[in-house]
């Protein structure tokens, strides 16, 4: 899990970033600041959440895009990118390098952009499935997480 978080967080700077990875309904969050309520350490300034579902995800998940929606349910207003994601694998680097990029933002005093983060997000899952060993058949191995013995 620390090898995944680590690829998704390659360009941001995570120094005193408390980041949590649990069991949850699909989503995370980016925190500027650390709620009262926490475990996040003292020296953490920003805490990200990561869930990683409930251990029942049907794999893959998608096309969807950041609100969930499958394109079909979607209007040509929609602006986010769509995704498919293979395994949990997938999941937890695309919803890291949003969040991980939500704290670049609060950092730089920028506004936060929900299109920007997802756009940075699902490049970085591009660029790590064209990391990922190929089976023989020439697509990535799925793998499922036991949620309780990963965590």
């Amino acid at each position: 899990m620390r090898r995944l978080i680590k690829f998704a967080s390659a360009e941001i700077d995570l120094d005193r970033v408390c980041v949590n990875v649990k069991n949850g309904a699909l989503g995370g969050g980016a925190y500027n600041g650390i709620p009262e309520i926490s475990n996040a350490p003292r020296a953490a300034d920003y805490l990200v959440t990561l869930r990683l579902g409930k251990g029942r995800e049907r794999w893959p998940l998608g096309p969807i895009n950041y609100h969930f929606k499958r394109p079909d349910e979607t209007g040509p207003r929609n602006r986010f990118p769509f995704f498919v994601c293979q395994d949990w694998e997938d999941w937890l680097v695309k919803l890291a390098a949003h969040e991980f990029k939500h704290i670049e933002q609060f950092r730089n005093g920028a506004s936060c952009s929900e299109i920007s983060c997802e756009r940075f997000a699902v490049a970085k899952l591009g660029e790590f499935r064209s990391l990922r060993a190929p089976s023989a058949g020439g697509r990535a191995v799925p793998a499922q997480l036991a949620l309780d013995a990963a965590l």
